[in-house]
């Protein structure tokens, strides 16, 4: 269990019994409950049909909270930071010449209490050239990237993933080379925000690290709308309240708003998006938001979104060749151990962390130096030393955070200049130096792990603004897979579920970027789609970078994934109950260029009975039929045993 909540995060191993105690001193508590988040069972072992019912810890918005964000809101407009305050200049080991998109970064305020806790974002102006989209239309959206964790920094998406800057040694000394597939390209305003607080270059100086979701979506919602409010010429349209009763916000957003992330944000995406929403329909005064914000859609890559079905490794790894078939039925029978853990309460049982950890610390068996990378199948690490993956995280490290570099890497200029430059200063004033992970906030929030958004999840799909949500998996990873991924999609209580099971698949990519063949595979249906994309790990961006700029093109400008459709009949699980005459019966969908299957009713008798009795009378006349024409069937003697 150790290193699987070490992994999860990618920390290092614990070398001390201290480190360990502290990571595992939360795994024998059961988590409280009121509220009920709700999770669909078609696991081995569940009952066709059942809910089971987890109870989460009850987070209802404060209104008292929300009084006060209203009144730091309208108090602390006059205080923030303006657009040409945050705009970079000039930054280290940049050739001005070589990027000439405007680019703006700091820290604005996240609570009301300035002096406290403060975001830390990094904002790109969209790049149009050879678009032909006019820079000035307000059709170009804004898009939010989150790393996960819970508690790494979003520099790992600007610096390794899809913004436009990568550190690299040339000739002996650093640069840093302008990446072509970056994402504000798209085009989109791409925004990078280090959150929770503690992470990344974000702080709370009063060490008020977030405790749950709620307090987590408290200070996501101040900081946007006050981030809003710094760049109201590019983001926001003055409304006329007297027109309009019960209305209290005083701007709507002028532009389509995405959310993207991967790995835990997946949790973090869901539960913000839905927040929001809800805010939005606030039309208390003295609570109301500021600023309605209509939340477009998001796409989420390789997502943390419900651990009932993401708990197990087994199926990916089988198909990997870690395991062979009777391990994997071994890792299937302890996942209904932990399913029944799970249905206690207790969400972070041992049982539970051992399906992915056993296999990643086994991968190459005992006396290996050597395990599989729970990111990447194709990749090594060396067992019980930091990890390697991603590549490039220490430069990231070292450029934000002055930490010690990987050996044989060139030393920087001090950090204290890069974080003058992009007017961050204030972190180091508050007691925070930047690492890609940090400890405090995910051990502040250790009450969250092993709870699930799926009740978020389902009020975005069915929210009357149909928010487009696009799940994206590198089919490589392990650790939050395509199969967990897909099977926690397949159990979402939608109202659409059964359509989005049986829709058509398609192959995506043929020919993406010079691409001789697909990359991918897609299932859309109404505002779900899930896209598996080939020879890609746990961080998409990085590994398929032109697939990726690809994949956001089509879907920001909602053109289509699906390029060439798989023509193979396909069933609704049983316990789907897709016929309405008997339960345990499966239906056959038809393909445009397959003959229809007709249903078949596996619970009738008489059809399997005539069967059968046909088959015999063939037999019998078959036989009549061969000794007429004097053959003998072979019989058994004394001379000749049948071996």
């Amino acid at each position: 269990m150790r290193f699987a909540i070490a992994l999860l995060r990618r920390l290092p191993p614990c070398k001390d019994e201290t480190c360990l105690q502290r990571r595992m001193q939360y795994s024998s508590r059961s988590t409280t409950t009121t509220t009920t988040t709700r999770y669909q069972n078609h696991s081995r072992g569940i009952p066709n049909g059942r809910q089971e019912e987890f109870r989460h810890t009850n987070l209802v918005a404060s209104e008292t909270i929300l009084q006060e964000q209203r009144q730091g809101l309208l108090m602390g407009r006059e205080t923030l930071p303006t657009m040409n305050e945050h705009l970079i200049t000039s930054l280290p080991y940049l050739n001005s010449q070589d990027f000439t998109t405007k680019n703006y970064a700091g820290h604005i305020p996240a609570s009301p209490d300035a002096m406290d806790k403060k975001f830390f974002y990094w904002l790109f102006e969209p790049d149009v050239t050879d678009t032909g989209i006019d820079s000035k239309s307000d059709d170009i959206p804004l898009v939010i990237w989150l790393n996960g964790g819970p508690a790494c920094s979003s520099m790992d998406g600007l610096f390794l993933e899809h913004g436009p800057f990568r550190l690299q040694q040339n000739s002996g000394q650093w640069n840093i080379d302008i990446h072509p597939y970056s994402w504000h390209k798209s085009p989109a305003y791409m925004l990078y925000i280090d959150q929770p607080v503690g992470t990344g270059l974000s702080f709370t100086r009063k060490k008020n690290y977030c405790r749950n979701d709620l307090e987590i979506n408290y200070d996501f919602h101040y900081f946007l709308q006050n981030f809003l409010f710094t760049y109201s010429d590019l983001f926001l349209k003055e409304i006329d309240n007297n027109k309009k009763e019960n209305i209290f916000y005083s701007y709507n957003l002028k532009r389509p708003l995405y959310f993207s992330g991967e790995s835990y944000a997946g949790h973090f995406i869901a539960s913000m998006i839905d927040y929001i929403l809800q805010r939005n329909i606030d039309n208390i005064e003295s609570t109301a938001p500021l600023i309605y914000i209509p939340v477009a859609g998001a796409a989420i890559g390789n997502g943390y979104v419900n651990p009932y079905f993401q708990y197990n490794g087994a199926d990916v790894a089988y198909g990997a060749g870690l395991i062979d078939a009777s391990q994997r039925a071994k890792f299937n029978m302890e996942e209904d151990t932990c399913h029944d853990e799970m249905s206690k309460g207790n969400l972070v049982a041992a049982v539970c962390y051992s399906l992915m950890d056993s296999i990643v610390q086994q991968s190459f068996g005992t006396n290996s130096k050597y395990i599989v990378s729970i990111y990447d199948t194709r990749r090594t690490e060396l067992r019980n030393v930091d990890r390697r993956y991603p590549e490039g995280h220490k430069d990231v490290e070292m450029y934000l955070g002055g930490h010690p570099g990987t050996d044989g890497v060139l030393s920087m200029m001090d950090y204290k200049e890069v974080l003058k430059a992009i007017h961050a200063e204030e972190s180091i004033n508050a007691g925070l130096r930047y690492q890609e992970c940090t400890d405090p906030p995910y051990y502040a929030l250790q009450s969250t792990e092993g709870t699930s958004v799926v009740d978020q999840l389902v009020r975005i799909l069915e929210h009357e603004s149909t928010p487009r949500i696009l799940f994206f998996n590198g089919m490589n990873d392990i650790i939050c897979n395509h199969v967990g991924n897909e099977r926690l999609l397949e159990a979402l209580p939608w109202k659409h579920r059964d359509n989005w099971i049986m829709a058509s698949r398609f192959a995506w990519g043929d020919g993406i970027n010079g691409s001789s063949k697909p990359v991918g595979y897609v299932k859309e249906y109404e505002n779900l789609s899930f896209l598996k994309i080939l020879d890609s790990s746990h961080m998409v961006p990085m590994d398929s970078p032109s697939v990726a700029i690809e994949m956001m093109r089509t879907f920001l400008m909602k053109t289509s994934f699906q390029i060439s459709e798989q023509t193979l009949p396909r069933s609704l699980p049983p316990s789907n109950k897709a016929c309405e005459i008997c339960e345990d019966c499966v239906k056959f969908i038809e393909s445009p260029s397959q003959p229809y299957f007709a249903s078949i009713k596996t619970g009738s008798i008489g059809f399997f009975l005539a069967l059968i009795l046909a088959l015999l009378f063939y037999m019998l006349q078959r036989r009549m039929n061969r000794q007429r024409q004097g053959f003998i069937p072979f019989q058994r003697t004394q001379d000749h045993e049948v071996s």
